[in-house]
């Protein structure tokens, strides 16, 4: 018989879940770090391939060297410091953005040091000899994804109020052990502990009697746990997220790529900032021929410019096409 230990098994012994008070919190900078990390990482979560599609393209240059340290599938641990702990009320993104993008440098590097035994591994080079650069793309990378992502999670609250329900219902009637089997496809829980296939594994505990409960609008493969201060928190794909996975593929309600067309409307979001051809075409990741003709198309409406700066020609977004993007926000 298999022992949880080879079997690469992470432990989270919840204790007796009669008295475990459970809370639902919000995780939409955590959901979106998971989002990245499938879209641009490679690190494939289930997320559907027009929700990759448009965050590649929204992607600014090296994002993936950003998130190569937390891409790789044979490692899951991270600095808690870059790690977005989802929050009992809802918090604003750019409020959240900002406090990750004040992290100090020096704490990044001391918990790399003492995560690794004060030999960060070759894929966290870049941010251990640099940690204030690597930290400015990291964020980059989760605020450039929330833009993107910040109407699907809008669109999504209808999914989170039937979460709330069910996980509401759930402990009214006692029933948070048959709930937490829920919560992740892959995880097993039993005599209070939920384990879950982990290629770094480790065993977390309850610090307190209360859990944070916090559903993402994810791929079904996403999640994640941790325990910060006296509270012990799961982030974890919402129930019925397909649902809305299949509504934006088989309808655009998004105003925008209604008018444009959705890879036109990928295009002109991607131009938060002008870029060369070959960069947006890098970041689209449909091909030089084709991002050449959706750019005439959007030039001929007089959506984005073209401007010589040296030996390069940089491609951004007029004014009308800004007027818009927020008339159709």
């Amino acid at each position: 018989m298999l022992t949880a230990q080879t079997i690469n098994v992470t432990r989270f012994d919840l204790g007796n879940v009669d008295g475990l008070r459970v809370r639902l919190g919000y995780a939409p900078l955590t959901t979106v770090l998971s989002l990245a990390l499938d879209a641009i990482g490679g690190r494939r979560r289930g997320a559907p391939e027009s929700w990759r599609s448009a965050l590649r393209l929204a992607a600014p240059a090296g994002s993936q060297q950003a998130l190569g340290p937390l891409a790789s599938g044979q490692h899951s641990v991270l600095p808690d410091c870059l790690l977005p702990v989802p929050s009992r009320a809802p918090e604003p993104v750019p409020t959240q953005l900002e406090r990750l993008r004040a992290t100090d440098p020096a704490l990044l590097l001391a918990q790399l040091h003492e995560l690794f035994d004060g030999n960060p591994p070759l894929r966290w080079r870049s941010a251990a000899l640099n940690p204030s650069r690597w930290l400015g793309s990291y964020v980059s990378v989760l605020a450039a994804s929330w833009r993107v992502f910040a109407p699907l999670w809008r669109r999504g609250e209808s999914v989170m109020r039937r979460e709330a329900e069910r996980v509401g219902l759930a402990v009214v009637h006692g029933a948070v052990e048959p709930l937490m089997s829920t919560l992740l496809p892959s995880a097993r829980f039993r005599d209070g502990v939920l384990e879950l296939p982990d290629p770094e594994p480790t065993s977390l505990h309850l610090p307190g009697r209360e859990l944070l409960l916090a559903p993402m609008l994810s791929g079904h493969r996403a999640g994640a746990l941790g325990v910060s201060g006296d509270e012990a928190w799961l982030a974890y794909p919402a129930r019925g997220v397909g649902r809305l996975f299949d509504a934006t593929s088989a309808s655009t309600t998004d105003g925008l790529s209604a008018v444009v067309g959705p890879v036109r409307a990928a295009l002109l979001r991607a131009l938060d900032r002008p870029l060369t051809m070959g960069e947006l075409a890098a970041i689209g990741g449909c091909g030089p021929s084709t991002t050449t003709y959706h750019c005439e198309r959007l030039e001929d409406a007089a959506l984005i410019q073209r401007e010589r700066v040296g030996r390069s020609v940089r491609i951004s977004r007029t004014e009308r096409a800004d007027a818009l993007m927020d008339l159709l926000a």
